[in-house]
């Protein structure tokens, strides 16, 4: 009778574990699957464990991040923003009750800067030690892009509207082809976050010519030789001014090359080619259309068929074939600057 009691016992016993084993792997399946950042640290910061929805956000394989600290890793020593990150981490270390809800600049493999919103959990033995730190995030880069973008308009309009009441002969000029630009890029199936970084560029492309003094940029005859050298310096001088801003897209360098040509022609640094951002061939041409379509103190506005002219003539000579055709299409539709 003992022994039957026994063998029950036993058989009860080895369901039990069998439930709890099959729960275990239902957990673990979960928490594999699921799309969250899941991690778990050990109380000094070191990596035990990544699902693989955060090992194929922060593009790590497993080998390369176990046993790795998320500082220098997964996390910058400095945010943008210049927070210490080191320091917060080891803060959280030691008092991970303190970070229940947090958010950070992330650091992918490849160098991409990304934010995370986290929920963190501090996991204890029965005499109350710390551990492990269970971290649970999401990304939340999209929602900070649009709330720096906004920021970023703002400051973008106001420097635009300096720059233009500098050289009230070309008022309008940022905004026409900024317009242009864009409705080109789309034309030619730029994504919208890549034309939200031509935007950029296009509004701030002469901002260079703060440096300029004024009496050059609008004087009604020829230039001299050193005034000229002077206003073809404006997109370094721009690339100068923006080039420690950590925008998400080469605004400076775009607006650095806003002048090269193909054929290597171009001011300043005479690239040719594949060496130019395509998002400055775009912005090449839009600026030289607007440019010679409008009024200036030295020359009058140009009919738009001899612009175009221009544009046909020296397609892939000056201009990028592609940019220089999509451009002729679009004014063949009917195209015109001020509209929106």
């Amino acid at each position: 009778m003992t022994t039957k009691s026994h063998d029950a016992e036993i058989k009860a016993l080895c369901r039990e574990i069998a439930a709890l084993k099959e729960e275990a792997a239902k957990f673990r399946d979960m928490v594999e699957e699921a799309n969250s950042i899941i991690l778990r640290l050990d109380p000094r910061g070191s990596v035990i464990f990544m699902n693989a929805y955060a090992l194929n956000f922060f593009g790590y394989p497993p080998e390369e991040i176990i046993g790795r600290n998320v500082v220098g890793t997964i996390v910058p020593e400095i945010e943008s923003s210049g927070r210490d990150l080191g320091a917060m981490i080891a803060d959280l270390e030691k008092n991970p009750e303190g970070y229940i809800v947090n958010e950070n600049e992330n650091l992918r493999r490849s160098g991409e800067r990304v934010w995370v919103a986290w929920t963190n959990k501090g996991v204890y033995d029965t005499g109350g030690k710390l551990t492990e730190i269970l971290c649970i995030g999401n990304d939340i880069t999209a929602g900070r892009l649009k709330d720096l973008l906004k920021v970023h308009d703002q400051a973008v309009q106001a420097i635009a509207m300096a720059i233009e009441m500098r050289d009230p002969y070309t008022a309008g000029h940022q905004q026409r082809v900024t317009r242009l630009a864009c409705a080109l890029a789309r034309e030619m199936g730029l994504s919208e976050e890549c034309i939200q970084g031509l935007r950029l560029a296009g509004l701030l492309h002469d901002l260079g010519k703060i440096v300029v003094p004024a009496e050059f940029l609008s004087k009604p005859g020829k230039l001299r030789t050193h005034e000229w050298e002077v206003i073809k310096d404006h997109p370094y001088f721009g690339y100068e001014i923006l080039k420690g801003i950590s925008f998400p897209w080469p605004v400076a360098e775009i607006i650095y090359q806003h002048h090269e040509r193909l054929d290597g022609s171009g001011y300043p640094q005479g690239l040719t080619g594949a060496e130019i951002h395509l998002e400055a061939k775009i912005l090449a041409v839009a600026d030289t259309v607007e440019a010679m379509a409008t009024h200036r103190p030295y020359r009058p506005a140009l009919e738009m068929e001899a612009v175009l002219e221009e544009i046909s003539g020296h397609r892939g000579t000056l201009y990028d074939p592609v940019v220089a055709e999509v451009c002729l299409q679009l004014f063949a539709r009917g195209f015109k600057f001020d509209q929106q």
